[in-house]
């Protein structure tokens, strides 16, 4: 059994909860679980520490963010978790560390024959259509869930590239973002993200796991000698 997308959850939060918490039911038993962010108003690393049913998750050092002026400001964040995760529907909590700001959320389960480990990040920042970035997996399958905030006036204008859309995006008036699952496992290095209808400033991050694999075992022959 090789890692596979079990199941993903989009959420938005639109006010001043914190921490802030919504509810993830797998499909089969996770092994894996990424969750990603795009939130608005500050360049600040403002996202803090998220656990899923409980159990901590390791939060990315990415944080691409960009500053177009006049109000339109924003980043996006990202988390994993590879081992002893709960079964059934869990609470995803998400600490807003520097003061609430409305974010849009992604957590996407997969499931895989063991423990799974985080594969690749990869984020930028950029002006155009292209919103994607190049994720550097390795040789073995793994799976990638992403976050794009631009200054786009509608969520609309996004579309998944490499991706499929989770949900119908966030409109902030000035800006709008969207979240993103793989369409299928990748191996190696690929482009993946998101496509601007116009051109405009973005910023997008990509986290994917993939299946720690099992460890060797060896036989041991008997050689008896008479």
């Amino acid at each position: 059994m090789t890692i596979a997308f079990d199941a993903a959850t989009n959420n938005t939060r639109a006010g001043t909860t914190n921490p802030y918490s919504f509810n993830h039911t797998p499909v089969g038993t996770p092994r894996g679980v990424i969750l990603v962010a795009a939130h608005q108003v500050s360049t600040a690393d403002y996202l803090g520490a998220a656990t899923y049913g409980g159990v901590s998750m390791a939060k990315v050092a990415n944080h691409p963010n960009f500053n177009k002026g006049v109000g339109e400001t924003g980043g996006c964040n990202g988390w994993w978790l590879g081992a002893g995760i709960p079964t059934g529907t869990q609470a995803v909590s998400i600490v807003d560390g520097q003061g609430p700001t409305d974010a849009e959320f992604l957590c996407v389960t997969v499931t895989a024959a063991g423990d799974c480990d985080l594969a690749a990040v990869a984020s930028n920042t950029g002006t155009g259509t292209n919103a994607a970035v190049s994720v550097a997996g390795g040789a073995a399958a793994w799976y990638a869930a992403a976050a794009t905030h631009s200054a786009r006036n509608g969520p609309a204008d996004l579309s998944g590239n490499g991706m499929t859309a989770v949900g119908s995006g966030v409109d902030y008036g000035s800006m709008s973002s969207k979240v993103f699952r793989a369409n299928a496992n990748n191996t190696g290095t690929v482009s993946l993200g998101s496509t601007l209808s116009i051109s405009d400033v973005w910023a997008t991050i990509v986290v994917a796991l993939t299946e720690i694999p099992a460890a060797a075992t060896w036989k041991s022959q008997a050689i008896i000698i008479t």
